[in-house]
């Protein structure tokens, strides 16, 4: 693969910083949904406590903006990050951020088109979530809806990013060292519903350079960005011509 460990660790770093404030949360998206809460007071129950001081039942918070991760092609993506198609099978909501509401999501790998060689550090997976099968991923986003001491918590994202169950999702990600947790390499930019009929839909609603270039090398097909993806590779794995023998 291209690149260097510098490049991808810096990679996971941009990555981390987008993925979280990047995505609204599908909150109960399957039947084994859960909630987690922490101690701490922080902005989460700072909210909760001033909504029940008014007498509000239900509060919202402004989404955050997210931060560029300067991934914007296809080529960045084969080079230095996973290509996997996936189908999500469970999810948290987790308050063990007290400032602000996470939503773990664990997704059953269909198919690997990319497996990045170079791994990244892995956060702590909820145990709920645990154990993670090796036919498992699971993910991180910030947004969801919580109940907290009688009140109802809502917080959005900017891009308002969600999965479902009973649906195929074609993602980017920057594998942790053993391969459970996934970081979305662009943020929302990094995710695409797979539609029955093959093509893909990318669930960003605003206009990014890595969509654009996706839908430039596959004209939004699935078979097409495969076929795409393997010429990709076929390429690195080719030696130079220029190569030097002894």
């Amino acid at each position: 693969m291209i690149g260097t460990s510098e490049n991808v660790k810096k990679g996971s770093i941009l990555a981390a910083m987008f993925v979280l404030p990047a995505c609204l949360v599908a909150v109960a998206f399957s039947q084994h949904s859960s909630t987690e809460t922490s101690g701490d007071e922080g902005r989460i129950r700072r909210v909760v406590r001033e909504a029940k001081a008014r007498g509000d039942t239900e509060v919202a918070l402004s989404p955050p903006i997210p931060l560029p991760t300067g991934v914007s092609s296809v080529d960045e993506v084969v080079a230095l990050y996973s290509i996997v198609i996936v189908e999500p099978v469970q999810t948290l909501v987790s308050l063990a951020d007290p400032d602000a509401i996470e939503t773990w999501c664990k997704l059953k790998v269909l198919e690997w088109l990319v497996r990045q060689k170079m791994t990244d550090d892995e956060p702590r997976i909820p145990s709920a979530l645990l154990p993670v099968p090796k036919d498992e991923l699971v993910v991180v986003h910030s947004g969801g809806k919580a109940i907290i001491d009688g009140v109802t918590v809502t917080e959005q994202s900017y891009d308002n990013l969600s999965f479902k169950t009973s649906r195929k999702y074609l993602l980017f990600v920057l594998l942790s060292r053993r391969a459970q947790y996934a970081d979305l390499a662009a943020g929302s930019s990094s995710a695409f519903l797979v539609r029955p009929d093959d093509t893909l839909e990318p669930l960003t609603r605003l206009s990014y350079p890595l969509v654009d270039d996706v839908r430039r090398v596959s004209g939004g097909v699935l078979s097409v960005f495969r076929e795409a993806v393997r010429s990709r590779l076929d390429v690195e794995c080719t030696p130079s011509l220029n190569t030097v023998r002894t």
